[in-house]
């Protein structure tokens, strides 16, 4: 999922409800400088196997809300 979102500066929402997950290892730079993202609920990812999040959310500078509390993260 690597840069999946990267660059899409126009997008405000995006559903990420069916998005499975699991067996993603990673996730840097998926929604970097996504700067009209405002709203973004990613609760229900599993995290499990991701080793990567570099700068997942960098330049995301007008989101208000950012759900990440299912993330399971290493200690």
């Amino acid at each position: 999922m690597m840069n999946m979102f990267r660059g899409c500066e126009s997008i405000t929402s995006v559903d990420l409800s069916s998005f499975d997950t699991s067996k993603v290892t990673s996730m840097e730079y998926m929604f970097e400088n996504c700067v009209d993202l405002k709203y973004l609920n990613v609760s229900h990812f599993d995290t499990s196997n991701v080793i990567k999040m570099k700068d997942m959310f960098a330049w995301c500078k007008n989101l208000e809300k950012l759900d990440t509390s299912g993330f399971d993260m290493p200690k």
